[in-house]
């Protein structure tokens, strides 16, 4: 499996070691698909969604109410 995966560590130390512009935004696209990619995240947009769908009441399902979800957690 360390074969398998050996390719995408030489690709992530290429673009480590890059100082342009354009392999900024790939670190910073990969990175964020780490940080967003752990289960704790997932945990998160559950809990997101549960407060949301607890709070229609108090707000009356209103417009701003439903736009909050579409904006918070898109599909």
């Amino acid at each position: 499996m360390a074969a398998h995966r050996k390719p995408y560590v030489e690709a992530r130390e290429q673009v480590s070691k890059s100082d342009s512009v354009h392999f900024w935004f790939s670190r910073f696209a990969s990175r964020t698909a780490q940080v967003v990619g752990q289960p704790y995240m997932f945990l998160l947009a559950v809990i997101v969604l549960i407060v949301w769908a607890f709070s229609g009441p108090f707000f009356h399902y209103s417009d701003t109410w439903q736009l909050i979800i579409n904006t918070v957690l898109p599909s």
